[in-house]
């Protein structure tokens, strides 16, 4: 029984298990990936209530965290928001004392939170969501300040959460600001990594063509679709197997909005990127 191991080894074995998880994750085995997960937390507890130290507290946040992110895979959505919101209680402390260790890891568990409460299930009658946005944006824009290459991706992750949480909300012009504040920071960091940032910044424009299409703006959402479809086709085609589940998200958004704006699609931007597409097939 794991009671009857010493703490150092029920820490050890809480690992290993993650790590199993992890590796049967990868291998399609959700189901057992999230029991070996559920058990490494448990282990963790059983750790951080003998003996309760800063970093028992930190690699139990970090679990829980990890557990609700499965549990949301699963639209599990209130055993995720139980597990996020331990979390975000136990990093909030330990954010308290020492802001550098444990903010980043408040933000994540803030960033789940969000998503979980942005379903459309939960939205209506959640009132807390946008104030877990707006803290995670304040966070990590703040971790960006001081360090933009370790955090900058983290505030953009923040920001895309805020959005997701004010499209559930139909505040959509809201919804776009954060939108462009996204797709302005990944277009300055796309030069000088383009194989990094050209399918973020993609993905940004294609969360603005959807809202923009909401909005009834064809034109615009056009523009944001057809942005899109250049910034990811030539990676896309020299890495297709990385990218062949999102290709045609971006493909339907820039249809769509080819159709709102009245305007035929570029079948010359298109013909290669469907040609891969059906030899993957």
């Amino acid at each position: 029984m794991s009671e009857e191991l010493p703490v150092q080894l029920r820490h050890a074995l809480a690992m290993s298990l993650n790590n199993g998880a992890n590796a049967l994750a990868k291998l399609g085995q959700s189901a057992l990936a999230l029991q070996y997960m559920a058990r490494a937390t448990e282990l963790l507890k059983e750790v951080h209530a003998a003996h309760p130290t800063d970093k028992s507290a930190h690699d139990l946040g970090r679990m829980l965290t990890n557990l609700a992110r499965r549990h949301l895979q699963n639209n599990s959505f209130n055993e995720a928001c139980k597990l996020v919101t331990e979390s975000i209680v136990l990093f909030r402390a330990l954010a308290y004392d020492d802001a550098d260790l444990a903010t980043p890891d408040l933000v994540e568990s803030l960033i789940c939170s969000v998503v979980i409460l942005s379903n459309p299930s939960r939205i209506a009658s959640n009132s807390e969501v946008l104030s877990m946005a707006n803290e995670a944006v304040e966070r990590s824009r703040e971790l960006a300040r001081i360090d933009p290459h370790l955090f900058t991706d983290l505030l953009c992750r923040s920001i895309e959460a805020k959005s997701a949480a004010l499209v559930a909300r139909q505040e959509l012009s809201r919804a776009l600001e954060s939108c462009n504040e996204v797709i302005s920071i990944y277009r300055e960091l796309a030069p000088a990594s383009h194989e990094v940032y050209a399918p973020r910044l993609a993905s940004a424009l294609q969360r603005s063509a959807h809202v923009l299409l909401a909005l009834d703006s064809g034109n615009d959402a056009y523009a944001a679709a057809e942005e899109a479809v250049r910034a990811i086709a030539p990676i896309f085609l020299t890495q297709p197997a990385a990218f062949a589940a999102y290709m045609p998200q971006v493909l339907d958004v820039y249809v769509a909005s080819c159709g709102a704006a009245g305007r035929e699609p570029d079948l010359e931007l298109l013909e290669p990127v469907m040609a891969r597409l059906q030899e993957m097939a």
